[in-house]
């Protein structure tokens, strides 16, 4: 929870010990049904940005090249190859011109998936509404030829725990995602640094987070934002996160460092839980506008499909 802020306690919270204490791990992702993917397969990924690898995908690309359908002319030089010359062109103009044609190429989808303890938290939990967002989107990716990278966050690090190229991978990029377990704590400044530093990566940078972070997250975002890439973040809140009902004389539990601290919860506390959320969603949002990213921010009750098929569409993350 949120209630680290108010009471200035250096972690996240999770439920009431009273209640029946933190959640010690998540169920398996149920996998998506057939008319889910068969749906799934009809968007696309939006890549903003432009696109540089040399592989063929579904998506046009800013570049001109030999492929399949007419774009422009330029004009030959020697070496090129004559079977792109426009003979027709010739016989009319007396000008040796070759034909170009729009190149498709592949989007690299990079999956940031941030694996820190409070992500189990809520009812649903984070992480299991998480996991569905990445192997959707994984899902996407990879049914239109694009390529779709998994990276988890955890601690100070970035680790690459898949990459797919394929459409017959799809069920290893989802059994991959659904091997994770959230736990211990994610310094989101210091893992976007980590993984922004590794190449020059280019596609679309996906962070699905509960932006939980002691440390910060605006280092790490402006660092992304700064990327050869489209970021993009989805920021998963619980239900009992947005409005939560404890009352009473409570002892709160970390989720993360297992630390406790005493509180008694009243409408006041409450009253200023809500205000004090108010301004840092609105700050998260703002700062992530300011620098081109794109913010969307989600409960984990929310259902998968207006996520994937309504909302990632009006943001123009899908097609």
């Amino acid at each position: 929870m949120l209630f680290d802020r108010i009471f200035r306690f250096p972690g996240r919270v999770s439920l009431p010990s009273r209640q029946g204490g933190p959640t010690r791990g998540v169920a398996r992702s149920q996998a998506l049904d057939d008319s889910f993917l068969s749906r799934l397969r009809n968007v696309t990924l939006v890549s903003q940005r432009k696109l540089t690898s040399g592989l063929t995908g579904e998506h046009a690309s800013p570049r001109r090249a030999h492929a399949l359908e007419f774009a422009d002319y330029r004009s030959y030089t020697p070496g090129d190859d004559l079977r792109r010359v426009d003979w027709n062109a010739y016989l009319r103009l007396g000008q040796l011109l070759v034909k170009l044609a729009d190149a498709p190429e592949r989007v690299t989808l990079h999956l940031l998936l941030d694996t820190s303890g409070s992500m189990a938290w809520g009812h649903p939990d984070k992480f299991s509404f998480a996991r569905k967002v990445a192997g959707g989107l994984a899902y996407v990716a990879l049914s239109h030829m694009d390529a779709a990278s998994l990276i988890v966050l955890r601690d100070r690090d970035c680790t690459r725990w898949s990459r797919q190229e394929s459409s017959a991978s799809a069920a290893a990029m989802v059994r991959a995602i659904n091997a994770l377990e959230p736990g211990g704590t994610t310094d989101l400044d210091a893992a976007l640094s980590a993984y922004t530093s590794l190449s020059n990566h280019r596609g679309i940078a996906v962070l699905i987070t509960d932006l939980l972070s002691p440390q910060g997250y605006q280092s790490g975002l402006e660092r992304l934002s700064h990327a050869a890439l489209r970021p993009v973040v989805i920021h998963v809140l619980s239900p009992e996160e947005i409005n939560p009902t404890l009352e009473g004389d409570l002892e709160l539990l970390d989720a993360e460092t297992g630390e406790t601290v005493q509180v008694s919860v009243d409408w006041g506390i409450l009253r200023r839980y809500r205000r004090w959320l108010r301004e840092w969603l609105n700050e998260i949002e703002a700062y992530c506008a300011g620098r081109g990213i794109t913010y969307i921010r989600v409960e984990s009750s929310h259902p998968i499909e207006q996520l994937l098929l309504e909302r990632l569409r009006r943001e123009k993350v899908l097609k």
